[in-house]
């Protein structure tokens, strides 16, 4: 039995890393955590559409708790945990640590994957970030509104989901609801919804890889987007080939950002935006 290498939630663009896997001798693990409601979700869902890309390729295990699968991984020879998809991060995170292998701190787990908790980690380390709250009720979409555009949206989410823009104060209100009253993209009902500052300016892509907490930019994309009612659509990203002075300042704050949200092992995508202000 060769040593192996676990993926947690190997979904999309994941399942590319079974042939990473192989390619360097190392046998595919793939873990599947628990997903509150995985016939209706939207993991549940990229999770089916993946699973043809692993049948045959690799062990699966489909686990019920992190105790399962740290035991039954506790005996074998695991060279490494990775996460195969932004939903695996956190069981890939305290998987790495209970079988003493490298990885993230799971303590911060949540500063690298929600929203409302990673700008607090940059407001505390003296870095710019967007001003975020978190809403308990209307009256705290009151306390936020300075009436300018603003954003509402849960703290975990991704590509847009659940994003809304909003240019009143009855807007943001509206946007609360919806949010509050949705399930998260794990079928779940702790959507935690925040309010924040829309930024305005040019956004990018800031790719990274990190190993025993040195950090380096491995490719750069500027993102093209368009206005669709109160959300937002991409329409393409452009490769930086050759970046500006400017550009490279915001390879530079992206390292900063890695550093305050505790980042020592693996890939990181960030997604930054360029303001009038830097």
């Amino acid at each position: 039995m060769g040593r192996k290498a676990v993926i947690c939630e190997c979904s999309s663009n994941g399942t590319f890393l079974i042939d990473d896997c192989i390619g360097l001798g190392l046998e595919p693990v793939v873990v599947y955590p628990p997903i509150p409601d995985e016939e209706s979700s939207l993991i549940g869902e990229i999770r089916r559409n993946s699973e043809k890309a692993v049948a045959g390729r690799a062990e699966v295990i489909r686990a019920s708790s992190m105790d399962e699968v740290a035991e039954d991984l506790s005996g074998c020879d695991v060279a490494c945990v990775m996460a195969g998809s932004e939903y695996g991060v956190p069981f890939a995170d305290e998987l790495a640590r209970r079988l003493g292998l490298p990885g993230n701190d799971p303590s911060t787990t949540r500063d690298r994957t929600e929203k409302l908790y990673m700008h607090r980690a940059l407001e505390s380390a003296g870095l710019r970030h967007i001003r975020t709250w978190k809403i308990s009720s209307e009256d705290d979409i009151r306390g936020f509104w300075n009436g300018a555009p603003t954003v509402v949206k849960p703290s975990r989410s991704g590509g847009t989901v659940g994003f809304h823009l909003c240019r009143t104060l009855d807007e943001c209100i509206e946007a609360y609801r919806s949010v509050s009253g949705s399930a998260d993209w794990t079928g779940g009902n702790d959507n935690e919804p925040i309010i924040q500052d829309f930024i305005e300016g040019p956004e990018y892509i800031v790719n990274t890889l990190s190993r025993n907490g040195t950090h380096r930019v491995t490719d750069m994309w500027a993102y093209h987007k368009q206005n669709v009612g109160i959300g937002m659509a991409y329409d393409c990203a452009m490769t930086v080939t050759d970046p500006s002075e400017r550009e490279e300042e915001l390879a530079s704050y992206a390292l900063d950002v890695l550093r305050a949200t505790g980042m020592s092992e693996g890939p990181a995508h960030l997604e930054i935006k360029d303001d009038s202000r830097g």
